[in-house]
């Protein structure tokens, strides 16, 4: 398998993750990545979300 074959992987596999769902569903996007992704990047995954619903709501004042 080689580099570009995993990275292909993990980021349809995220995407499985966050289909359908609301950048501001945080706390249950934050439980699905806990439960189903096991990768040493899951913090920073996290992380990002975390970020991405804020500025998210920063920019549309929610």
């Amino acid at each position: 398998m080689e580099c570009s074959t995993t990275i292909s992987l993990t980021a349809r596999f995220i995407h499985s993750i966050f289909a359908g769902k609301s950048i501001l569903q945080t706390d249950e996007l934050e439980e699905e990545i806990e439960r189903r992704y096991f990768s040493s990047s899951q913090k920073a995954l996290t992380v990002a979300l975390r970020n991405a619903s804020i500025k998210y709501r920063q920019l549309n004042k929610l």
